[in-house]
């Protein structure tokens, strides 16, 4: 999957037995979150860093992606960071209230408060788990995303998957016909080269 690289942010949801914050991981390319988390802590190691594991786990490489944040503490962290390098993930957080550099993530944000959060009151961090897995689900293979076409990530990433294929099936069938050819081309020279040998041979003998 053609990955080029992440959006990441924190938000919070009030809960009648306090805050819970959520972090989003979302691919740039397919706009799907491929990793989240929720805690009733924002510490690196309970929020940041197990939504970060989930997506670098789904991804096949990391090697070379870009991963945008703000400057939260948590993103900033020096273990958020390592995590970071020993994945071959280059960080970009921009300029101190600059919002370009993650913008994916902040519509993300939005959309979760937007279409979930805002719509009732939530009693703790269960329920609001429970509430998020489910719209995770519904925003990657069933919300129609503007930026992709008005398809779904699910979708946009099954056709990049089938385009790739016919590509990779196209290649070889290409290489195939270029090594047939050469083949053919080679056996014309040597039965060239055989005939000009006979023809000499037969000119010495006379």
């Amino acid at each position: 999957m053609l990955r080029t690289g992440y959006g990441s942010l924190i938000t919070y949801v009030r809960t009648a037995k306090g805050f819970v914050y959520a972090a989003f991981v979302t691919d740039v390319f397919s706009r799907r979150i491929t990793g989240w988390a929720l805690s009733d802590s924002m510490t690196t190691e309970a929020l940041a860093l197990q939504a970060v594991n989930q997506a670098i786990w789904d991804a096949r490489s990391t090697s070379g992606l870009i991963h945008h944040s703000d400057h939260g503490s948590q993103d900033v962290s020096v273990t958020y960071h390592q995590h970071l390098v020993d994945a071959g993930i280059i960080e970009s957080t921009g300029s101190v209230g600059d919002s370009y550099d993650n913008a994916l993530a902040q519509n993300v944000n939005g959309s979760y408060k937007n279409e979930i959060i805002h719509t009732r009151t939530w009693a703790d961090l269960l329920e609001v788990e429970i509430a998020t897995f489910e719209w995770v689900t519904w925003w990657n293979t069933t919300r129609l995303h503007q930026p992709l076409d008005y398809r779904t990530p699910h979708d946009s990433e099954t056709e990049y998957r089938q385009q790739q294929s016919l590509q990779d099936s196209l290649g070889v069938l290409i290489r195939i016909t270029l090594t047939n050819q050469d083949q053919r081309s080679l056996g014309m020279r040597r039965g060239l080269l055989l005939v000009v040998r006979v023809v000499k041979w037969r000119s010495s003998q006379r």
